[in-house]
Order: C-alpha cells, then structure tokens, then sequence
C-alpha cells in the first residue's frame, strides 16, 4: 500500500491539490480536510485537482472527488481534474463524472 500524500498551493486565485498514491477510503477523510473556506477567503477562484501521481482509485475515492467538488461549488470555486493517468480517466468517464469535475 502506497502512502497517500496531498499537497495544496495557491498562486493568485489559483489552488492546486496534488494527490499522489491511492485515492481510496483512507483519502477521504485527508480530502475533507482541505480548508476551502480559507482558499476562497484568501481569492482563489479555480481549484486544480492534479491526480498525475495517483496509482489507484476506487469507488470511496471517487465519492471524496465528488464531496470535494461539491464542497468546492459551495464556495464559489470551479474545479477541474488535470494530469489524470489513463486509468484514473477511464474511470472517472465510466463513472459518468468526467464532466461534473471537469476532467481535462
């Protein structure tokens, strides 16, 4: 099992969360604790969501994607997926969620 390790920067009104490892259940709770508030407070107004490192997803880290793009809309930030590898696109387009969290 590979550590899960997220990181969050902020350059103007741009965040990034770079996730590497393996967004499952042990990822959400990790992703719950994002302070979007402070993020939108502090004038970031897109959040980048940098999956390029992430070896495995399940349905738990799919359902942690999704709270945090709901969590995100409710703060007035949009949300995009970028640097997704093959599978993690493959998943997220069956799922039905490429558009709902904006995977580029």
């Amino acid at each position: 099992m590979k550590t899960l390790d997220i990181r969050v920067t902020q350059a103007d009104d741009r965040a990034t969360v770079v996730i590497n490892g393996e967004l499952d259940e042990a990822a959400t709770e990790p992703l719950k604790d994002i302070d979007l508030d402070h993020l939108s407070r502090s004038g970031c107004q897109d959040l980048a969501i940098d999956l390029g490192g992430v070896e495995f997803i399940d349905s738990s880290g799919i359902g942690a994607l999704v709270g945090l793009r709901n969590r995100a809309a409710r703060e007035g930030l949009s949300i995009r997926i970028d640097q997704a590898p093959l599978h993690v696109r493959r998943t997220l387009t069956v799922a039905g969620l490429d558009g709902l969290l904006g995977l580029t």
